[in-house]
């Protein structure tokens, strides 16, 4: 056997042993992971909410979903929309509203200052004007899945925990390839912070289902350390406000919000180009973590693929065997893992073709990694 052949076995062997790491040991905690019920003693069971949605332009999202919102079954919550520069009918709408409804509470963002992130501007505003310490966060393009969305995530906060990670689903808008892998990469990002905010390395949620306490914002100043980057309202303040003391997470069918996903791939490349460059300012931890998940996931594909080619031109049958075997071994243990996963998220995703799932995923980290790292960053509006 030539030293190339021997390079790449090694480097499937290391890439499958990280994978499965990550798998067994790392995703199996949120397979079976259950959330903590508090007892009243420990923080008041009755926890007065304030949850804070940002506005530009979303009229349309806000008639959708602040109906369901106005409505949670939960006894002292209000609802904080700020309107941040719209020029739609989102003004109007919302003031009509206001006068039907007891806890919403409007905040007007009619210009914001230079190089400050809009969207992080808009934020602050309203967290200022939250009348509760508890504050939850969703967009307006989303909804919760019912009734019980701010009871569910609210339960979470106690004295230590003032931090809740929670997920946010994408809805199945039409039948495509897109849609299905927007919804696969959505539910195996979240298989990820998720998991390891659950081993004690939180480093990011999402701002469509992310709660945390008014005291803890103030206290980590704020946006201030990213004021005027795009993006990162939400994984860059987690990422530096979350220990393992502070945060929990929150998951099930009562806890989870629904969005519309993108309906092109052009729209869909963008949006994430601009998730992932803020990437880029996480801890040296977090991003050497998240690295070894992805370079191993990458590792194994490839070094896969060059040795079948290699092999099945030499009639290595046996080099050939054992490869796929060990291929078949991670898709086994990633399809239970993520079945069980799946379950506890109460996500209707199939997995059926996990395989092939998993293969574009390598291809889409490829790409999207390199976009990223050569591009700049991109306004939020």
């Amino acid at each position: 056997m030539d030293l190339f052949k021997i390079v790449l076995i090694s480097s499937f062997a290391l890439g499958i042993l990280v994978q499965l790491y990550y798998i067994l040991v790392v995703f199996s905690r949120l397979a079976f992971f259950k959330n903590e019920q508090h007892k009243p003693s420990s923080f008041s069971q009755n926890k007065a909410v304030s949850v804070i949605i940002a506005a530009h332009n979303e009229e349309k999202n806000l008639r959708r979903m602040l109906p369901i919102m106005l409505n949670q079954n939960y006894d002292d919550f209000e609802v904080v929309v700020i309107n941040d520069r719209s020029s739609d009918g989102t003004y109007d709408y919302l003031n009509k509203l206001k006068s039907q409804v007891n806890n919403l509470k409007i905040v007007t963002v009619e210009r914001k200052p230079e190089h400050i992130n809009g969207k992080k501007f808009a934020l602050t505003m309203g967290i200022k004007a939250a009348k509760y310490e508890c504050l939850l966060f969703t967009d307006a393009d989303c909804v919760p899945e019912n009734e019980y969305w701010v009871s569910s995530v609210s339960e979470q906060f106690s004295e230590k925990k003032q931090i809740i990670l929670g997920y946010s689903q994408y809805q199945t808008e039409e039948r495509s390839l897109l849609n299905f892998f927007i919804r696969f990469e959505t539910f195996y990002t979240a298989v990820q912070y998720l998991s390891l905010a659950l081993c004690g390395k939180p480093y990011m949620g999402v701002g469509r289902n992310l709660a945390y306490k008014k005291k803890l914002f103030f206290e980590q100043n704020g946006f201030f350390k990213h004021l005027v980057i795009t993006g990162g309202d939400d994984d860059l303040f987690v990422n530096h406000a979350a220990t393992a003391e502070n945060t929990t997470i929150v998951i099930g069918k009562d806890s989870k919000t629904l969005s519309l996903p993108k309906q092109s791939w052009a729209a869909w490349f963008r949006q994430k180009k601009r998730h992932l460059s803020v990437g880029k300012l996480y801890k040296i931890n977090d991003k050497f973590r998240l690295g070894l998940l992805n370079f191993s996931h990458l590792l194994c594909w490839i070094s896969s693929i060059l040795i079948c080619y290699f092999c099945y031109c030499e009639r290595e049958i046996t080099i050939l065997c054992a490869i796929g075997g060990l291929m078949v071994l991670r898709w086994i243990a990633m399809w239970v893992i993520m079945y069980n996963i799946k379950k506890r998220l109460s996500d209707e995703l199939s997995l059926i073709f996990l395989p092939f799932l998993d293969f574009l995923y390598s291809i889409y980290y490829l790409v999207i990694g390199f976009a990223t790292i050569s591009s700049k960053n991109v306004k939020w509006h």
